[in-house]
């Protein structure tokens, strides 16, 4: 099944390089008209963005996952993390 969307990206604020690897991943990713960037703190303000997210890019470790599942869990978005934790389970 393909999706059609939005590229949401997720970032977790308290690791420095985070949310600069999370802004030019949605530059390549096509820009502001067809990305979303969240902080993982706020990802729950996306919900209804996620509906029509086709993928999300988590840029963190594994807390960043965790939050960012409960939103896109339900509509069924797949997630790519990008692991910039310490221990990366």
């Amino acid at each position: 099944m393909s999706r059609e969307g939005l590229v949401g990206i997720v970032f977790n604020p308290r690791v420095a390089e985070a949310r600069g690897l999370a802004e030019a991943i949605a530059r390549k990713a096509g820009g502001e008209a067809s990305t979303w960037v969240a902080s993982a703190t706020e990802v729950d303000l996306f919900e209804e963005a996620m509906k029509l997210t086709r993928i999300v890019v988590t840029v963190g470790g594994d807390g960043t996952i965790l939050r960012t599942v409960r939103v896109a869990g339900p509509p069924g978005v797949p997630i790519l993390g990008v692991n910039l934790g310490r221990v990366g389970f």
